[in-house]
C-alpha cells in the first residue's frame, strides 16, 4: 500500500511514524507529486513520489508497488546475523517484488546455511528439517515444519526430492 502525501505512516528509510508530504524541491531536481505514465494499449500508469518529513528521504510508487527504496518493505536483518544469511536475506528482500522464486530460493538458502551452521548436512533440504526438528523445542519445530510442508508444495508440487526445480509459486 503507498504511502500518501499528507498522511501518517512508517518512513522505509528512517522506520519512524511521520507525515509524508510532496516531494518537491529535493535539492537541485524537482519530483512531482504524480506523474501518469501512458503504456501499450493506453493503459496509463501511476507513479507516485512523496518525502518523509523526518529524514526528507524521497519514496517512488508505480501501480502501488514501492520502486524506490528497493526492499524497505522488510524488516531489516538483525546485527548478529552471521553475513552470509544476511546478505542472502537483503537480496531476498530486494527481489521479492519482481520474483517471489528468487525470493524463496534466497529464503531457503538462508535456512539451509542456518542448518548447515548448526553442523545438520543431509542429502535435501527436506532430510535437513526432519532432523532440525527433532533437536529443537516444540514450539520451533512446529513452525519449521509447517514452513517445510509449505515450501515443498510451492517449489515442488508433484515431488520434492527435485531439489534444483522451480516452479510456480
Amino acid at each position: 500500500m503507498p504511502i500518501v502525501v499528507n498522511q501518517k505512516g512508517i518512513c522505509p528509510h528512517c522506520k519512524t511514524s511521520n507525515r509524508f508530504e510532496q516531494a518537491t524541491d529535493t535539492g537541485s531536481t524537482n519530483y512531482p507529486k504524480r506523474l501518469i505514465i501512458s503504456g501499450p494499449e493506453d493503459k496509463h500508469f501511476l507513479l507516485q513520489m512523496c518525502r518523509c518529513t523526518n529524514c526528507s528521504e524521497v519514496i517512488i510508487f508505480f501501480k502501488d508497488n514501492m520502486i524506490y527504496p528497493l526492499g524497505a518493505t522488510r524488516p531489516p536483518c538483525p546485527s548478529e546475523v552471521p553475513e552470509a544469511i544476511s546478505q542472502d536475506y537483503k537480496e531476498a528482500c530486494l527481489v521479492e517484488q519482481y520474483s517471489k522464486k528468487a525470493a524463496a530460493a534466497l529464503t531457503r538458502r538462508c535456512l539451509q546455511t542456518m542448518l548447515h551452521d548448526q553442523g545438520i548436512k543431509k542429502k535435501d533440504l527436506n532430510e535437513e528439517i526432519e532432523e532440525a526438528i527433532t533437536k529443537l523445542p516444540s514450539h520451533l519445530s512446529k513452525a519449521i515444519d509447517a514452513i517445510r510442508h509449505i515450501g515443498n508444495f510451492a517449489t515442488h508440487p508433484i515431488k520434492y526430492q527435485y531439489t534444483g526445480e522451480i516452479v510456480e509459486v
